[in-house]
């Protein structure tokens, strides 16, 4: 087997995919073996020369030492994502996707669906009734050869007085109140769910702090214990970073279940299953004060759902009137 060639261990910057499945940016580094029977070379070679399989070996370990934290069963699926900022345009999708979703405003279309067909329903003129039948007399009965055996004829109702028209009126009334109660039961839901978006958003950003809270709290016990080991410190400094660490893991425990229990409740507005997982949620800049203006209460005065449904029940009471 002399003239078999050897089988080569390259470091190439070009394989991105090592054996493993992982994946190293910038080069990695993997097998790559020369022709054939090089395999059945390979296992010759080495299990004839202990010491050079152990250099390899080490050789391997080291190669993959080099690849970093990266390298070991970290895959493309496992990296964080960036936090999602809270903006309006990330609540409106959340907003359709409960429009949708949400069976209370569900029940609510279908109200608002069946006011509308209602107001089709109401008729410009009542259906002509036609009537057709017979006369059947005794020996003491009418002489139906005088007043006829047959009765038939067409009875049609006008549409006298308005009454129609009234009708009309009545039902768009009340079509345009359910279609403005739809809407302020779904512009109330879209204000909780934003508040509920905040609510996630802080409980990350708190659990996060947390986290940079336990890490400092970790150096810290560390340096005092170190302190101590060298007789600069008191066992008194050692005890008492250990329990600030502790309070401190306990709490962060109490933020990661606080978050968890927003997150079932934007799950539950949304119609979602409880336990769907949700990216990590940032709050937004912090926002410019709102001043006191005429043109700020005329928004207001406009589209404040709550007066259009007022509005709407005044035209339903006069239309009924």
């Amino acid at each position: 087997n002399k003239g078999l060639p050897l089988p080569s261990l390259s470091l190439s910057s070009s394989i991105e995919v090592c054996p493993q499945g992982w994946q190293k940016p910038g080069g990695s580094f993997g097998f790559r073996l020369l022709p054939r029977s090089a395999l059945l070379y390979f296992v010759g070679f080495f299990a004839n020369n202990l010491s050079v399989m152990r250099i390899v070996f080490l050789g391997l370990c080291w190669g993959a030492y080099l690849a970093g934290p990266a390298g070991f069963g970290q895959t493309n699926g496992s990296v964080s994502l960036p936090a999602q900022t809270v903006t309006p345009a990330f609540i409106n999708r959340l907003a359709e996707e409960m429009r949708t979703n949400n069976a209370g405003l569900g029940a609510a279309q279908a109200r608002t669906n069946a006011a509308h067909w209602n107001v089709a329903a109401v008729r410009h003129w009542e259906d002509p009734m036609f009537s057709f039948g017979g006369v059947v007399a005794g020996n003491r009965g009418p002489m139906l050869d005088q007043e006829g055996a047959l009765i038939y004829g067409i009875d049609q109702k006008l549409p006298l007085f308005g009454k129609p028209e009234w009708s009309r009126r009545v039902a768009q009334a009340g079509s345009e109140k359910s279609r403005a109660d739809y809407e302020y039961q779904f512009q109330l839901m879209r204000r909780d769910l934003a508040i509920a978006l905040f609510r996630t958003a802080l409980a990350d950003r708190i659990v996060d702090i947390g986290q940079e809270d336990l890490a400092w709290l970790d150096t810290q016990t560390a340096a005092a214990e170190q302190r101590y080991r060298t007789s600069d410190g008191s066992l008194v400094d050692v005890l008492r970073m250990q329990t600030e660490k502790a309070k401190r893991a306990d709490q962060r425990r109490t933020d990661v279940a606080d978050r968890d229990r927003e997150q079932v409740n934007l799950n539950r507005r949304l119609n979602r299953q409880l336990n769907t997982p949700w990216p990590a949620l940032a709050l937004p800049a912090l926002a410019s004060p709102v001043v006191f203006s005429q043109r700020l209460v005329d928004l207001s005065v406009r589209y404040e759902p709550k007066l259009k449904v007022l509005q709407q029940e005044i035209r339903q009471a006069q239309a009924l009137a």
